[in-house]
């Protein structure tokens, strides 16, 4: 039977049951890392699933026909059935214990069966539906299967089951099987008809109450059909004081707003005024507010942002005859006392009044409406009760109106409205950045969403922002586009023009609008007038920005800026009966359709979907069927355009996807049904034809299957037929192997390979979303808006760049970007403390998680969450300070912020706040330190300043001092990584776009810590994205980038004079996120690049034209490795952002020790000679080292009764006979690199692991440690030194006081053996020293 790993289709695949192809990427074994001289070592990076490289694993089948596989736990596959030849499965469902599959065969498993058979897993065997060769006879193309009812529903181009006697009973493409008695029926709806007819997807609405069919056919509703138009809120209730006009204005969310009464009265449950804004029950306790007994009263509402308002709404209490009789209301913060108009309930006549205006006091009246004359900017209002009703003023309701709807770029600004089903929705598409700047009014600034668009890019290409606002009722609206002024952000030769699309709804036909975003000052610019009908049952309109068709301008470096703010929907009037948009009132001949049919499950009289349809069928999403129709043309009875997947997400929306082109609406194969129009979704849709889709259980998520290889009007191939579609911000997303949601542990296993350990916990995949703000729109039109307080007096301009860094590689939640340990002191375990962009399931949180590695749990920070994406972290005892691109609430400043571990709690540090420039936000990347800066934090990223202090892209924080400290001179630019190097790491490292102070490029540059100066090392081909350093060699740095323009990678080496560009077969869509040296196990070939002990760890997202597709690759110097795969679901490469280890200092040597036994007798064996001769000069020099030592550093507890017994080391005799006859037989090797090196008088390569013999080989441990009093004690638990320890001699380990220490061995009295769990160094100290 031929075999084969990977193959091309012969015809068209329907579905997609099992794929499995690895790329032949690696021939060579894999080069065999030895972790654990690095400690505990993770993988961070955004991906599903990981897998080591292995081009030994093939999947091998049939070409010739359709085979069916199962899935074991472990990933393998295992061979079920196969079909006739040139047969195909198309689909599958599961039914009562049973498998169904379906497709175009004759027999499978060498059962005869007609296109259709049931799989029986506990008889392992295949029976054909209604009888022997029974089936259908046509092809099947989808399969439902209904549990509750124990029905097959099956679509598909067929006419009828070939076992029915009665085939004219079946109108073709749908019929439904039962398998209690393995028979056949028709659909109670007959069948469906066209020239194609074909069903190809069948899909459960979501209440499940019916189905959803689509396919290309067609359809046809009564005369006079009309589809549902008039609509409304039915949670909003209906008052005699108010209009349909003013019940439809949304109420203005003020949960956050400041609500004084005073003075309030002291019972429990009226006392608070915030129970009156959205109460929860009825009149009582919790939701009513009372005043005092006998007094005046005043309430007051501030929001803290300007707000368009268009009046109140008061509902009076009724509780022992209180209430509030006489009133006025005051607006903040103009403090006028403004005329109101309102509906009198008895006499039903408009009255105006102002002060005072009088409040119904009638249980039937549950609320009047008071309008102002005209809306109005305001702030808060004061209601002011002068009269009251029985004892004391009292409310049930208070709200403030606002003149319609609205909805904000700034998701968090989007609160929800009392009555609203959710807060209005937004959906950013592409790449979008929030930016701060001023606004028109003095002393604000303001929050907006800007996206950086290529020139030349099409409309249907560039990025998107779709607004959801929520609309309570429908009406005629007035719909304005906020557009902030150039100006204020300092962009107006970026800008261009834009393509605004409202969607009315009720299959009004959208309205295209282009909108000049060059304006000076915030503009409001009317961009629709007329009906809207918001589609159900979420309330909600759609608008929609993209790039214009034609975009105005030029540009500034070939790209356009893009600003997206926010959407008001003003209320002009609720008489929407003589609307005559086409489609709405379709007449004659009836409502023809195409390709979609909504039945419900409960109509089971007989009709016939081949002829006209009742009206009384006629269903909101049926509405889909309709306009399709319109947007196919003419063509539309002989259309070949079929729906062949559909995804509900409300009960009168659904996406839907297949082979279609809709020109009129720039559409192809991929887009949604809302508000009663078709919608664009992720752009113009997708190149080639969709066949399926599956979505998440919370509907947020797609994924898409088909034979697209991009979207409709883009060739890059990026996709390859699936791709994952998200509601909330659209990516690509993988899974393989090793199930892994964005991190895994990976050390040595079995035979020194790699192993990779998978935790088992799983981050969420909801992102979380930068926040904030607010601001102060224009005086006309407009809504809220988001303003605040300049702290600044003067704008700061940017300052001149150089060329940027590359955009960052997309990191699709859930992504792990940075990585680090901790260890917990009160249960002493060690913590794995993660960053990216990623919520913590079950929780509100997300950002930053602690995995706990001993009782293997995962949980978020306590207090507010990190919105935004977190990209580096660094801890210093409890302290953990987060970098990376995000807010959090009630802390100062964006992109850096401080959390104290052991408190558990965030550190609101007044001056730790950085400031980005202008039109730009901040974003750190990087946070290390430096024993030559003693408690001080190398900050680096993009910002401007910290605090008042210039110190553009990197910056020095003091810990101990609380302040920032500028690194010389400073440099220009954007900082993407540092390292270091020198034996005192006092050689700073760092990369990006930069420039120095004098302008000179220095895409890498060398900070001085000890002179404080800057160097260049020389020019390089562009931007560089990672810097790693060989062992702090200055003379041997690696780095990787982008060339100048943005088209190529690059990996070049500095050899302390040039840079050398090494040959990678990297191709132009490689990113490097980091460059890291890491020991082996074994030796490659020397060479003069990398030593033969250790190679370059490349991480990111690698394509190589010769080597296929990574996420890291190991280079010797000679030749490249491919050592790891991530991937999506779909097969789409994921990408590794960083190796991170507990340890930050690690020995490359290889490290070849001899069981304690061998030792033993070698030294036996060989004592009459040079053992004797070493332990006497062993015992000289010990003796001089210690009293230089003690003269030196005088023992603090020299009054002890056994004072002097530290200094005489036990356990040192027979550790240094070891160590020395371990020098004899293995030779000098045996020492570390720089122990060696320096009894030669030559410096050592090898600094980075051991500066001054601090390494476990050269310190009694292990086997070699024997003469120790008893067993250790409590191996591993964390310590802390009393007081500072020098550790002169060999073996002994320096500490400073009041640092943590780990022991590992205390069976000495005197002297116990140590670890820094921080730089991994091990030694002794004196056991009086520690507590």
């Amino acid at each position: 039977m031929p075999t084969s790993s990977r193959r091309r289709s012969r015809r068209p695949a329907t579905i997609l049951a099992i794929v499995a192809a690895l790329s032949d990427i690696a021939n060579a074994a894999l080069p065999r890392i030895d972790f654990s001289q690095m400690g505990t070592v993770g993988i961070a990076g955004a991906f599903a699933g990981l897998d080591l490289v292995d081009s030994s694993r093939n999947i091998t089948f049939d070409p010739s026909t359709s085979t069916l596989l199962s899935r074991a736990s472990d990933g393998s596959l295992t061979p079920i059935a196969q079909t006739n030849p040139s047969g195909v499965i198309s689909t599958s469902c599961t039914l009562d214990g049973k498998l169904y599959v379906a497709g175009l065969f004759s027999n499978i498993a060498g059962v005869p069966a007609q296109n259709i058979a049931a799989y029986d897993p506990s008889a392992r065997s295949f029976s054909a539906l209604g009888g022997a060769n029974g089936g259908l006879d046509g092809q099947v193309s989808t399969l439902y299967c209904d549990a509750s009812r124990h029905t097959l529903w099956v679509g598909g181009k067929f006419k009828a089951p070939t076992s029915s006697g009665r085939p004219a009973d079946y109108g073709g493409a749908v019929a439904r099987y039962t398998p209690a008695n393995n028979t056949w029926s028709p659909p109670p709806f007959f069948g469906l008809t066209g020239a194609s007819s074909q069903v190809y997807a069948i899909t459960p609405s979501l209440s499940g109450s019916s189905l959803l069919f689509s396919g290309s056919f067609l359809t046809q509703f009564g005369g006079n059909a009309t589809l549902p138009q008039n609509i409304s809120n039915p949670n909003v209730p209906q008052s005699s004081g108010a209009t349909p006009y003013s019940t439809s204005l949304v109420p203005v969310p003020l949960a956050q707003s400041e609500v004084i009464g005073a003075p309030s009265t002291s019972t429990s449950g009226f006392s608070d005024p915030k129970n009156i804004l959205c109460p929860s029950g009825a009149d009582g306790p919790g939701s009513s507010w009372q005043a005092q007994d006998g007094v005046r009263s005043v309430l007051t509402v501030r929001t803290f942002k300007f707000t368009t308002a268009s009046g109140i709404r008061l509902g009076n209490t009724f509780l022992d005859g209180r209430g509030v009789k006489d009133f006025s209301v005051t607006t903040i913060p103009d403090n006028d006392v403004v005329s109101l108009t309102y509906i009198d309930p008895t006499t039903k006549n408009n009255v105006t009044c102002e002060d005072p205006c009088t409040l119904a006091h009638d249980p039937t009246v549950p609320y009047q409406d008071f309008l102002f004359s005209s809306p109005k900017v305001v702030t808060g209002f004061q209601l002011t009760v002068e009269t009251w009703y029985g004892a004391g003023a009292g409310l049930h309701l208070l709200q403030l109106l606002s003149d319609g709807a609205f909805a904000s770029a700034i998701s968090n600004d989007n609160q929800a409205s009392c009555y609203a089903p959710e807060a209005s929705q937004v959906q950013a598409a592409g790449q979008w950045k929030t930016v701060n700047a001023y606004t028109d009014i003095a002393g604000t600034t303001q929050d907006v969403l800007v996206a950086n668009v290529q020139v030349g890019t099409s409309a249907a290409n560039s990025p998107t922002m779709t607004w959801h606002p929520y609309v309570s009722a429908s009406g005629n609206y007035n719909v304005y586009l906020m557009v902030p002024g150039c100006q204020n952000l300092q962009d107006c030769a970026n800008r261009t023009s834009v393509k605004v699309t409202v969607y009315p709804g009720g299959n009004l036909q959208p309205v295209v609008t282009t909108v000049s975003e060059q304006v000076d000052a915030d503009t409001n610019q009317l961009i629709y007038s007329g009906p809207i009908f918001p589609a159900t049952p979420d309330y909600t309109a759609t608008v929609v920005l993209a790039l214009a068709d034609t975009p105005t301008g030029t540009g500034v470096n070939g790209q356009f800026d893009i600003v997206a703010d926010r959407v008001q929907f003003s209320l002009v009037d609720t008489n929407v009966a003589n609307s005559t948009a086409a489609g709405v009132n379709a007449t004659g001949t009836g409502l023809p359709g195409y390709g979609f049919l909504e039945w419900s499950l409960t109509n089971t009289t007989a009709f016939n979907a081949t002829g006209v349809l009742p009206n009384s069928t006629l269903t909101t999403l049926d509405g889909l069927a309709s306009v399709l129709y319109t947007a196919l043309g003419t063509g539309v009875a002989t259309s070949t355009a079929s729906v062949r997947a559909v995804v509900p997400y409300a009960t009168d929306s659904v996406i839907f996807a297949g082979q279609f082109t809709l020109s009129t609406l720039g559409i192809s194969n991929f887009a949604a049904y809302a508000g009663g129009g078709i919608v664009k979704t992720g752009g113009s849709g997708l190149s080639g034809v969709v066949n399926a889709m599956a979505a998440t259980s919370d509907k947020k998520t797609i994924f898409v299957g088909g034979s697209f290889t991009d979207t409709a009007d883009s060739n890059n191939n990026r996709y390859r037929g699936i791709v994952k579609y998200d509601y909330i911000a659209g990516n690509v997303a993988a899974s393989n192997k090793y199930g892994a949601a964005g991190w895994a542990i990976i050390g040595n296993g079995p035979n020194g390979q790699p192993a990779i350990t998978s935790t088992g916990t799983q981050l969420g995949s909801s992102p979380i979303v930068s926040s904030k703000t607010k601001r102060h729109p224009p005086a006309v039109a407009g809504w809220i808006s988001r303003a605040r307080t300049r702290v600044a007096s003067q704008k700061r301009q940017a300052s001149a760049a150089t060329t940027k860094l590359p955009a960052t590689p997309s990191s699709p939640a859930p992504a792990v970007l940075a990585g680090t340990y901790w260890t917990n002191t009160s249960t002493s375990n060690q913590v794995v403390v993660l960053g990216g962009n990623f919520s913590v399931p079950s929780t509100n949180s997300g950002g930053v998680a602690l995995y706990d590695s001993g009782s293997k749990t995962l949980k978020a920070l306590n207090g507010s969450s990190v919105n935004g994406v977190v990209r580096s972290l660094y801890i210093t005892g409890n302290s953990l300070y987060v970098g990376g691109d995000f807010a959090v609430n009630g802390l100062n400043g964006r992109g850096l912020a401080l959390y104290d571990l052991s408190a558990q709690q965030w550190v609101n540090q007044q001056n730790l706040a950085l400031q980005p420039a202008p039109g730009s936000s901040v974003v750190i990347r990087s946070m290390s330190s430096s024993p030559s800066i003693p408690n001080n934090i190398v900050v680096a990223g993009s910002f401007l300043t910290a605090g008042s202090l210039q110190c553009e892209g990197i910056c020095a924080w003091d810990s101990n001092a609380k302040q920032w400290h500028a690194l010389g001179d400073g440099i220009h630019g954007e900082v993407a990584a540092v390292d270091y190097a020198g034996e005192k790491l006092d050689s700073l490292l760092v990369a990006g776009a930069l420039t120095l102070a004098d302008g000179t490029p220095a895409n890498v540059a060398i900070y001085n810590l000890g002179n404080s100066t800057w160097k260049s090392l020389g020019p390089t081909p562009g931007p560089v994205t990672a810097v790693g350093v060989n062992n702090q060699n200055a003379s041997n740095i690696w780095a990787a980038g982008r060339s100048a323009d943005g088209s190529t990678p690059f990996l070049i080496h500095w050899n302390g004079q040039a840079w050398t560009q090494q040959q990678t077969s990297w191709t132009g869509s490689t990113t490097i996120s980091e460059l890291k040296f890491v020991p082996l196990q074994d030796q490659h070939s020397s060479n003069s690049l990398i030593e033969s002990d250790r190679m370059l760890f490349i991480c990111g997202s690698i394509d190589s034209s010769s080597q296929g597709v990574m996420s890291s690759a190991l280079f010797d110097g000679q030749s490249f490795y491919p050592y790891l795969v991530t991937s999506n679901a779909d097969g789409s490469p994921g990408m590794i952002s960083a190796l991170f280890s507990s340890l930050s200092s690690f020995s490359f040597s290889h490290r070849k020790f001899l069981a304690a036994g061998l030792v033993i007798l070698i030294s036996i064996a060989i004592a009459t000679g040079i053992v004797l001769l070493l332990l006497l000069l062993g015992i000289l020099w010990a003796v001089c080292a210690r009293r230089d030592t003690t003269l030196a550093n005088p023992n603090p507890e020299e009054d002890d009764d056994d004072a002097s017994s530290f200094r005489h080391r036990p356990s040192s005799l027979l550790a240094h006979i070891n160590a020395a006859t371990r020098t004899t037989i293995l030779g000098p090797s045996a020492l570390t690199g720089a122990a060696f090196a320096s009894r030669k008088g030559e410096p050592s390569h090898d600094t980075h692991a051991d500066t001054e013999a601090w390494h476990r080989a050269d310190t009694p441990s292990g086997e070699g440690f024997i003469a120790m009093d008893g067993e250790p004690g409590d191996i591993n638990r964390p310590t802390h030194a009393r007081y500072s320890f020098a550790g002169q001699s060999e073996g002994e380990l320096p500490v400073m006081a009041g640092q943590e220490l780990v022991v590992l061995d205390d069976r000495n009295h005197d002297w116990w053996y140590v670890r820094d769990p921080n730089s991994g160094r091990e030694g002794v100290v004196p056991a009086s020293y520690l507590y």
